[in-house]
């Protein structure tokens, strides 16, 4: 019980930081902490402790990201999120192999980010390329998105707080961030829009052809994002977009945790589609990104067909209904609808009502052999390592055994070849050092001689070098 109320306290702190103080960015972020903190305190039966503690040091990260000045401070924050949710991926479930895999592809795949980030934010702005592999690699934009979709055995609001809205969101961020607006800006423009749109497309028909519902919204987090990414080069309306993205984005992901909980009815259906048609509906781009918001839309329809089981209204707990709609009210005060919308719009309710069959693939699958490649490198390393310290602790264990052993003289034999090399190295060097450094007897100059040398002969390197 304790622990439920330390994600009680968690919530009420952040409702007060989202309310009173913060920049943009960290003020969206304490809102999420608040709403996901409450919901997590009656959806988990334990570790409670575990993620509040988690949860707070996402928030802090994100804190230190945007209203950090200094370089190492801004690369701190960027790296406590991520620290974050590797223990949310591994241990917010329970440990597991399979967490511990998700977990592992994650740390692994978010390191190449920061080496990329690391490069472009100390280069002086001559790898701006850098900053912006670093961004796709943190949102999980395809061809990098099999960490997200791996992500997504950590449960619902894990996924909510990082996978849609905190973690993910630096990535994107980066523009508004000086020193890394002036950098990102000498990419060329056309091509950083034809490459995130093009991404984003790609993403989409991941959503498609998506197996889960989870992997889904991980893939339609990676259009989103993509889409976001191609306006950088106009990076005024990032900010609303990727708020607007987060609200609703982790609104649907702890719907769906109430999904996985086997609540249904029409309440939770209305929350799902009003919830997806404010994402998908206030769409502003081109004819591109009209067709990637209708196929995202056509599966985030498909979902919502699971809340209408027994056609009831489908009562829950208030607890868990209570951050669902701030959150997405949050999310819906920022929608601006446009004409393209009703596209979407129209076929969310076409997804909702007929199901389109189509095969579930993985579009992102040689991606991830190679980095399950890697991780199987790193383990096998790790492995090495481990065995040859197991061999080094044995050894030393049976030297042990030997001394304290009957047989005494092979262990001094053993220990006698191991220090006599170093105890004649040390003799000579201090005798050496003695007849150098030393005055002899009354009756020899002999020591005063060899010191006067050396000092005359390092006088005169000395006076060379200043010459």
């Amino acid at each position: 019980m304790g622990g439920r109320f330390v994600l009680l306290a968690l919530a009420a702190a952040g409702a007060s930081v989202a309310l009173f103080w913060g920049g943009p960015l960290t003020q969206a972020a304490a809102a999420l902490v608040a709403a996901i903190a409450l919901y997590a305190a009656f959806y988990l039966k334990e570790r409670h402790g575990l993620h509040a503690g988690l949860y707070l040091l996402a928030w802090v990260g994100v804190a230190l990201f945007e209203q950090g000045t200094r370089l190492w401070v801004l690369f701190a924050g960027w790296e406590l999120v991520s620290t974050a949710g590797w223990g949310l991926i591994a241990w917010g479930r329970g440990c597991s192999p399979r967490s511990l895999h998700a977990a592992q592809i994650a740390l692994l795949t978010t390191r190449l980010g920061d080496v990329f980030w690391v490069a472009g934010a100390f280069s002086g702005g001559t790898f701006p390329e850098g900053l912006w592999l670093a961004a796709m690699v943190k949102a999980g934009l395809f061809p990098f998105t099999f960490w997200l979709v791996q992500a997504m055995y950590a449960p619902a609001m894990v996924s909510a707080l990082l996978h849609s809205a905190l973690l993910v969101a630096l990535g994107v961020y980066l523009p508004l961030k000086e020193p890394f607006g002036g950098m990102v800006s000498q990419l060329p423009a056309l091509w950083v829009e034809r490459t995130g749109e093009t991404i984003g497309t790609v993403a989409a028909i991941g959503t498609l052809l998506s197996r889960s519902d989870k992997a889904a919204l991980a893939w339609s987090t990676g259009s989103h994002l993509a889409f976001i990414l191609a306006g950088w080069a106009e990076p005024s309306h990032i900010l609303g977009e990727i708020l607007h993205h987060s609200y609703l984005k982790a609104a649907l992901f702890l719907l769906l945790g109430l999904k996985q909980k086997g609540y249904s009815g029409l309440g939770l259906a209305l929350l799902w589609y009003g919830s997806a048609g404010a994402l998908v509906g206030g769409v502003q781009g081109g004819a591109l990104r009209l067709v990637a918001e209708g196929l995202v839309a056509w599966r985030l329809g498909g979902i919502g067909r699971g809340f209408f089981r027994g056609g009831s209204l489908g009562l829950f707990p208030w607890w868990w209904g209570l951050p669902v709609a701030v959150l997405a009210g949050l999310g819906v005060r920022m929608v601006s609808f446009a004409g393209g919308g009703l596209v979407p719009l129209a076929l969310l309710g076409l997804g909702g009502v007929w199901r389109m069959r189509l095969p579930a693939a993985r579009i992102d699958k040689l991606p991830l052999r190679l980095m399950q490649a890697v991780e199987k490198g790193w383990l096998a390393l790790s492995r090495q390592l481990a065995a040859f310290e197991r061999w080094q602790v044995e050894a030393f264990a049976e030297a042990g055994r030997k001394l304290l052993a009957w047989d005494v003289s092979l262990a001094l034999a053993e220990t006698h070849k191991l220090t006599s090399f170093w105890r004649y190295a040390a003799q000579f060097t201090r005798k050496g050092l003695s007849q150098l450094a030393t005055f002899a007897g009354s009756h020899s100059y002999q020591g005063a001689l060899r010191w006067a040398l050396l000092i005359t002969i390092l006088s005169g390197f000395i006076w060379k070098l200043l010459r």
